[in-house]
């Protein structure tokens, strides 16, 4: 169906920041090869405190002209993948016995996949505008018998 390939290399660039970075390369059938990048930054300003920052990109499945998995669906011949970027902060605290975190996530998404059923067989396209979608997201945990870390 289709091969992808990921390249990623971590750098410490200072004593208290790294630095994450890499691409992943998808090659699906008849499409393109298509290339995607990622990357980070992991700051630890104080012991027990780190903030994190990361980007990625993903390309998902391409819906193709003709469907494998059910034949009552086609695609259009110009339908693409559907494509993805991920922009994702967070901070986070771990004690002894604790550990607490706050996440930001932004994503916007193109070439969104629709599917038409109103026809026989169903009708797969791509729509024109992206969708985004963002958030925040919490967790916390607490040990009660031991520890979390040393």
């Amino acid at each position: 169906m289709g091969k992808r390939a990921v390249r990623q290399h971590e750098h410490r660039l200072t004593a208290d920041l790294k630095g994450d970075w890499g691409v992943q390369a998808n090659k699906i059938g008849s499409l393109a090869l298509n290339v995607v990048p990622r990357g980070g930054l992991l700051w630890n300003p104080v012991a027990r405190f780190s903030m994190k920052a990361l980007y990625a990109a993903r390309s998902a499945l391409p819906v193709s002209t003709k469907r494998a998995d059910s034949p009552r669906a086609a695609g259009e011949p110009q339908s693409g993948p559907e494509k993805v970027g991920t922009l994702d902060l967070q901070a986070s605290y771990q004690s002894n016995r604790a550990q607490v975190s706050v996440d930001y996530f932004h994503s916007r998404e193109t070439q969104l996949i629709f599917q038409d059923g109103s026809v026989r067989p169903a009708l797969y396209y791509n729509l024109g505008a992206p969708a985004t979608f963002q958030g925040i997201d919490s967790e916390g945990k607490y040990y009660v018998g031991g520890t979390g870390s040393s």
